[in-house]
């Protein structure tokens, strides 16, 4: 099971729809020009369990919030 905790569209030369999933550790890149077909294009790996996603398309940054477990 995915456990998706949020998302950040984004405007990078193109439209793009950035979803962290928490148990995965991964962040989903989707291509999102057409945003009811969205074309899935890669998996990032992020931290552990990333809680928050943030696209900040003026700087091309991604900027990811993970949670420490300890």
């Amino acid at each position: 099971m995915i456990d998706i905790e949020d998302e950040s569209p984004a405007h990078i030369a193109s439209s793009f729809l950035f979803v962290a999933s928490e148990r995965t550790s991964l962040i989903f890149v989707y291509d999102a020009a057409d945003p009811l077909n969205p074309i899935f294009k890669q998996a990032l790996p992020a931290a552990m369990a990333p809680e928050g996603v943030l696209a900040i398309p003026s700087r091309k940054l991604l900027v990811v919030a993970s949670q420490m477990r300890g």
